[in-house]
């Protein structure tokens, strides 16, 4: 894609399923953030990848900080769903292993608003979806992944989408230091936010597994169970 894209940006399009199917192309999106865009480039973005959705994942004040510099909201239907405040503090030695557990507290702090998150794709053949975050790596990572999951993608596969955002950390937080606000918050960030490692991932799905018999069965603890799963699978696998 030759027009400028915000960083960790990706269509999940392509990646296989188990029955031997693959992600339509073309229908959801993940990145970092888009408020680095200018308006040009927002709107050339938005032409080409044709996104008609905008799933923002940040909280509040996040949108707040960069309300004025926000391009891409011409022509979209914006959802901001906030995550919860998590209350766990993990601390186990393994900055990948807190990190995995971060994500499975998400789980529970924020089971409404992930599955919301992932009841927008049902729609996204005729309404494509960019579902974003700050840097597009934790929350973000757990909305995809669970969504992956729900759709047939084998775990190898979500861990390896998940990793590629490892090639794009850097850019990202020297990014967010754009941002007068950002400039402390990076530097009291834990280690594993400049991490983003396939073990993370593959120890996340295993707790997904352990706790909650797998994403599908998670997914029909929060209301969204087979006739659900049927019809997302059927919108978003060719």
């Amino acid at each position: 894609m030759s027009v400028h894209t915000p960083l960790n940006f990706r269509d999940l399009g392509g990646l296989p399923t188990a029955d031997g199917g693959r992600v339509r192309p073309c229908a959801v999106y993940r990145s970092a953030t888009p408020v680095f865009l200018d308006p040009d480039e927002a709107e050339a973005f938005r032409e080409v990848t044709g996104i008609r959705v905008r799933v923002d994942l940040r909280g509040r004040r996040e949108i707040a900080e960069t309300s004025e510099r926000d391009r891409l909201t011409g022509g979209l239907r914006i959802m901001h769903l906030p995550f919860g405040r998590s209350t766990l503090r993990p601390v186990h030695p393994d900055p990948g292993v807190r990190l995995a557990e971060h994500y499975a507290d998400m789980l529970v702090v924020s089971a409404a608003t992930i599955t919301t998150a992932v009841r927008q794709a049902v729609d996204a053949r005729e309404n494509p979806l960019l579902v974003h975050c700050t840097a597009g790596k934790d929350r973000t990572g757990v909305v995809v992944a669970v969504l992956l999951a729900a759709l047939g993608v084998p775990a190898r596969d979500v861990v390896e989408d998940y990793a590629r955002t490892r090639e794009h950390l850097v850019a990202i937080w020297n990014q967010a230091r754009l941002l007068p606000e950002w400039e402390k918050r990076i530097a009291s960030l834990p280690e594993e936010a400049h991490t983003a490692e396939p073990a993370t991932m593959e120890h996340f799905l295993a707790l997904v597994q352990e706790l909650h018999g797998g994403v599908a069965a998670w997914l029909a603890t929060q209301g969204f169970g087979a006739a659900d799963l049927d019809a997302l699978r059927a919108a978003l696998v060719e």
